[in-house]
């Protein structure tokens, strides 16, 4: 079977992935989006997402989100407060991480070290589903760095959204592809560096902030701005959907975007698997293609 055959029978399946995360953050919105400051920080998120596709420009959007709804700290009631007592250890050991693979990553030039790096520095900045960390890694493999084809990237992203664990599965998917001139050894390695870089750093955070978050609640400020944080990660999705929409737009392919359209309105108003939308999709890609 040629390529183009193969692309023809997946050319489907970047839609129903598309129509996906648009319903996945519009369930998001309905949850989070309540008030015209969240508006506000949702279109801001999704503004400065598309003007300046860069891959450390994403964690700025969700701190700056954070901070114009901390303002709205008045809303929320006081607590008394107590003293701080903050185990700084696992926190060391989350930024120490980052930066002993940046060094090794600078001074080695060893490729596995290097994206093994980025995708711990992806999953560190990130505050989301895999909704949010897919754009974050298409900017980053395919649009900063050029390390993987944008057919290869978006077709594993709307794959991943069938499978259970959509971020493990995308991520160890870009794991074998950036290793794919290493072998099989190399490829399988790939496939544990994307997993793992991207869900380690939370793994330290988790034992980190969980001993804290109790503390930090006392604190109005914190508390108002985590509504901001999630309007920023619901703003990131929308960059997402962007981002894979565009090129079906500039290609004018009216019949990927009416896929995109009833995905949305399937997965919204069923409860219908989003594996049979991708058997679907293939089958139609295959008959039609």
């Amino acid at each position: 079977m040629t390529y183009l055959q193969n692309k023809a029978i997946l050319h489907f399946v970047l839609p129903v992935g598309v129509g996906l995360i648009l319903q996945s953050g519009w369930v998001m919105a309905k949850k989070v989006i309540n008030g015209p400051l969240y508006v506000l920080i949702l279109l801001l998120t999704i503004f400065i997402g598309i003007l300046f596709p860069n891959p450390f420009i994403f964690p700025l959007v969700i701190v700056l989100g954070g901070v114009i709804s901390s303002f709205n700290y008045k809303l929320f009631p006081r607590q008394n407060k107590h003293k701080m007592v903050i185990p700084w250890a696992n926190f060391h050991l989350y930024w120490g991480f980052l930066v002993l693979l940046a060094l090794l990553g600078h001074f080695t030039d060893y490729f596995p070290i290097r994206i093994f790096e980025n995708f711990y520095r992806n999953g560190s900045l990130v505050f989301g589903g895999g909704q949010v960390l897919a754009p974050v890694l298409f900017t980053e493999f395919v649009e900063f760095k050029h390390l993987i084809s944008s057919d290869d990237f978006l077709t594993g992203m709307a794959l991943s959204q069938s499978l259970p664990g959509p971020v493990f599965a995308l991520t160890s998917y870009l794991g074998v592809l950036l290793m794919k001139d290493y072998g099989t050894i190399g490829q399988l390695s790939g496939s544990a560096i994307g997993a793992l870089g991207v869900f380690l750093p939370g793994t330290f955070m988790i034992f980190f902030v969980f001993r804290i978050w109790s503390q930090l609640k006392q604190y109005r400020f914190i508390r108002a701005s985590l509504a901001g944080i999630q309007a920023a990660s619901v703003g990131l999705t929308g960059v997402a959907v962007y981002a894979f929409m565009n090129p079906i737009i500039i290609q004018g392919d009216f019949i990927a975007l009416g896929v995109i359209l009833i995905t949305f309105i399937l997965s919204q108003s069923t409860r219908l698997p989003s594996i049979i939308l991708f058997m679907m999709a293939l089958m139609a890609g295959f008959f039609l293609g």
